[in-house]
Order: structure tokens, then sequence, then C-alpha cells
């Protein structure tokens, strides 16, 4: 594999899965990435999963889908190129969004709050807001313990709910 490569895998069904650099192995982010992209027939809902926070949040496969959960705009970065600059994201880079999420649960980080407007800022780092995030992100790594097929439908229409009462 070229140095500068993508860190994808083509299997035999044309299903491409994504291997988390070293820096990524054995956190959240890399296991919830790895685990739906893995199951992306049966446990994604028709969602691509997240370049960001590793969800399958995203509906589209075009630029400038959001994502729901960590507030990243997805503009198609990808890793070996993680540290680059995402002009679609304020200026924040995938990896940088990354380290963010997994303290915060928001690509944005508290220094944000010299650019943001207040009411934005409020918006996305209130205690509410805080508490939605983290039961996403806990429905969403309860999502990954199902194997029965019902059990998954179950789970994202409690997803679904969660994300109306935002």
């Amino acid at each position: 594999m070229m140095a500068n490569a993508p860190l994808r895998m083509e299997f035999l069904t044309g299903y491409a899965c994504w291997l988390p650099p070293e820096q990524w192995c054995g956190t959240r982010f890399a296991a919830r990435r790895m685990f739906f992209e893995g199951h992306f027939e049966t446990h994604c809902n028709r969602h691509m999963v997240c370049n960001a926070c590793g969800l399958p949040t995203l509906t589209l496969q075009i630029e400038s889908d959001y994502c729901s959960a960590c507030d990243w705009e997805d503009d198609f970065s990808e890793d070996p190129y993680a540290d680059e600059i995402s002009k679609m994201n304020g200026g924040v880079s995938l990896n940088q969004a990354r380290r963010n999420i997994l303290e915060k649960g928001t690509m944005f980080c508290d220094t944000d709050r010299n650019w943001m407007h207040p009411t934005s800022f409020e918006k996305i780092f209130s205690r509410r807001a805080q508490a939605h995030r983290d039961k996403l992100f806990q429905l969403f790594d309860e999502l990954m313990t199902y194997t029965d097929a019902a059990d998954v439908d179950r789970q994202w229409a409690t997803i679904d709910e969660h994300w109306r009462t935002a």
C-alpha cells in the first residue's frame, strides 16, 4: 500500500472498510466507526457513517451533508489527510474534530467562543445540548450490542425519537 493511500480495504463484496490510523486505535471513535462501517447493511438504517464521530448519521453521499450528532459538515476529508484544515468546518481539521468529539461530543471546542455567535455557542455547549449528545452516543453504543434485527429496529426507533426531541 502506498504511504499516502487512503486507509481502506476492498473486500470481495466491494464494500470498503475503514482501518484506523495508529493514533485512533483503541478509541471509542475507532470502535464505533469500524463497527458501523462493518455492519452497514444491518445497523446503519440507510445512513452513511460520519468520518468525524463514527456514527451512522449522514443521509447523503454528496458534499455538504451535516452530522446531527457531532456537527461535522462532511467534506470528504479522510485519512491520511485528516490534519488538513477544513474550510467547510471553520478551519478545524478532521483529526482536531475527532479529538474535540471525544472530549465534548461535538467537533467544536470551548475556544470557539471567541468567534461563534453567543446563541450558537450556548446551543452547542449548554448542559441540555451536552446531555442530548451524551444520550445519543449512548443509544448508538447500545445499538452496537444488538444482533437481532427486531432489536436493531427498536433501537433505531428510539434513536429517531431522541433526534426529534432535540
